[in-house]
């Protein structure tokens, strides 16, 4: 269980996480052992191929110290809930690379409509979101993107949830 937290204060936003992580392993149940021994022709020579296929990924333990709160420019920050890897990378390091590549620090950027950074930062998330997806199955994850904006001087929450860019990334395709 994740608690995160984006609370709209007098002058601008409060951020709070816990720093909880359930990671995902791969597992082997013992109803499908059993069952799969049953049913072999061969007991004493089971190919491990086969063996290998009973696996299943699922939450595994809980992990403390994950970073679940982080700075993206020098008035927005991410906190998230869910998959704590997409496509075999931490998602704070997703966010730093894509804060890289939008050049967060330079005046283009700072010049830009929050609408537009975070179209963009949707964008290059569903990248890695498709290229986990050739492999794996993601699990429920959300993002609030935090964000003070400095010319209305009013702070704005913004989720961004993961099955929803899928979805949309999905339906784009079947219709092209």
């Amino acid at each position: 269980m994740t608690f995160i937290a984006s609370v709209i204060a007098k002058e601008g936003i409060a951020i709070v996480s816990d720093s909880f992580g359930t990671t995902m392993e791969h597992s082997l149940n013992e109803t499908n052992l059993l069952e799969y021994l049953i049913a072999a022709d061969d007991k004493e020579k089971i190919p491990v191929v086969d063996l290998v296929r009973l696996f299943e990924k699922k939450a595994s333990h809980t992990r403390n110290y994950i970073d679940k709160l982080f700075k993206f420019d020098e008035f927005s920050a991410i906190t998230f809930t869910g998959a704590i890897y997409i496509n075999g990378k931490e998602i704070k390091e997703i966010v730093k690379v894509i804060a890289a590549e939008l050049q967060v620090d330079t005046p283009a950027y700072k010049a830009k409509d929050i609408n537009q950074i975070l179209d963009e930062f949707r964008n290059k998330l569903k990248i890695e979101i498709i290229e986990h997806g050739k492999n794996d199955n993601l699990t429920s994850t959300d993002l609030i993107f935090s964000h003070f904006n400095v010319r209305s001087n009013q702070p704005q929450i913004f989720m961004i949830k993961v099955k929803e860019l899928i979805e949309t990334t999905l339906m784009k395709t079947i219709r092209n």
